[in-house]
């Protein structure tokens, strides 16, 4: 009997080691699967344009994608006091090409007004305009 009882507890130990085990594992495998999916970088900031008068600067950051995903490209659009590097008041623009970079922007100021145009093919379609020190962005419908 004290054999029996023995053997009883052995494989019950067994078990509970087993499951132990298991868990363990997949809590592992959940683990390095949550770490690994789908976290976008850090922004960068991709180009930026100084008004003529140096008093304002255009900054567009680009948000690639996750990792192993080609999409979407998020380019936020700001305007900041060139003085104190902040933001102006008002809110920035974001721009989703889904897929496709923007490698070469063309920034035309007038006064206190930005056109924003892609170069290949050349397209307009972005204006800023700035009014006491606050920013307004306006997508142009082609």
């Amino acid at each position: 009997m004290t054999h029996l009882v023995t053997k009883n507890r052995r494989f019950w130990f067994t078990g509970r080691l087993l499951v132990l085990c298991a868990a363990t594992l997949l809590s592992c495998i959940g683990c390095s699967l949550i770490s690994t999916v789908n976290t976008a970088p850090e922004p960068t900031v991709k180009m930026s344009s100084d008004s003529p008068d140096g008093k304002y600067r255009c900054v567009v950051k680009e948000q690639l994608p996750p990792k192993g995903l080609n999409s979407p490209h998020i380019y936020t659009f700001t305007i900041r006091d060139s003085s104190t590097d902040r933001d102006l008041k008002g809110e920035q623009y974001q721009h989703n090409t889904d897929s496709v970079t923007l490698t070469e922007l063309k920034f035309d100021w007038a006064g206190n007004e930005l056109e924003v145009s892609s170069t290949d093919p050349v397209r307009h379609f972005l204006t800023a305009r700035v009014n006491d020190d606050e920013q307004q962005w306006i997508p142009v419908r082609n």
